[in-house]
């Protein structure tokens, strides 16, 4: 299944399959992915894009995100922006299950032909097997091909989104290589793990595997990291 983002007739053959989300059993959970159609009402140039590069917190599940109810759209909703993400469940700037990429070689080309007016990349919880060095080395590619493919592109980087407090000790080194990324290509960094998105507190927020967050979990991302945006000036505060 893949999702297209349709801005208007007139580019449609162009865009046509370039902003997709594929389906893909996140292989840390047994969460399906259930993606919907990305919200583009309004003709290209009108309304400005908020567009995420990332994994299953970004996608959405069945869990909680699906059916265009996850952060991207709630951020953006309440905004009055469009948005558009290529996330796909168990991937990472190095993780990959088998039929999937990472991040770069499996979204960025699809995201730089949407051209969104800011990009946030997310993640990943899937990299938290992989050796932090060669997801620093990973993160530092993907992000020179960014600012270079994106020129005018607000980019701002979010660090992984741990699940639970055990997670986010785990976690730390991930955070740490991703985050030192970011600061040397010169990109704002919202780290999630010590701003406590999700600690044992919110245990509520988060499904029945232990990974994924409720919609209720969705909301909070969308509160905290909207908030984030502001704050940076990369996006507008929320509409009342």
């Amino acid at each position: 299944m893949r999702i297209v983002t349709v801005a208007a007739a007139a580019v449609l053959a162009v865009l046509a399959g370039l902003l997709v989300v594929r389906v893909n059993a996140d292989v840390r959970a047994a969460a399906e992915v259930h993606p919907a159609p990305v919200a583009a009402t309004a003709a290209v140039g009108t309304r400005p894009m908020l567009g995420v590069i990332g994994d299953s917190f970004a996608a959405g599940t069945v869990i909680g995100g699906a059916g265009g109810t996850g952060f991207p759209m709630m951020i953006a909703d309440r905004v009055g922006w469009r948005w558009g993400t290529t996330a796909v469940g168990g991937t990472g700037y190095v993780a990959h299950p088998a039929g999937t990429l990472p991040y770069e070689a499996e979204q960025v080309e699809r995201m730089v032909a949407a051209q969104p007016a800011v990009l946030v990349v997310e993640g990943s919880q899937n990299d938290g097997s992989a050796a932090p060095a060669a997801v620093g080395t990973a993160a530092d590619a993907m992000f020179a091909r960014l600012e270079r493919e994106l020129p005018r592109t607000r980019i701002v980087v979010v660090g992984p989104v741990a699940s639970n407090s055990r997670q986010a000790a785990a976690l730390a080194g991930v955070d740490a290589a991703v985050g030192s990324s970011a600061r040397r290509a010169g990109l704002p960094y919202v780290d999630a793990l010590a701003e406590g998105w999700f600690t044992d507190a919110q245990a509520a927020l988060i499904g029945s595997d232990h990974i994924h967050p409720t919609t209720a979990g969705h909301a909070r991302i969308a509160d905290l990291l909207g908030a984030d945006l502001a704050r940076l000036g990369v996006l507008p505060p929320a509409r009342t």
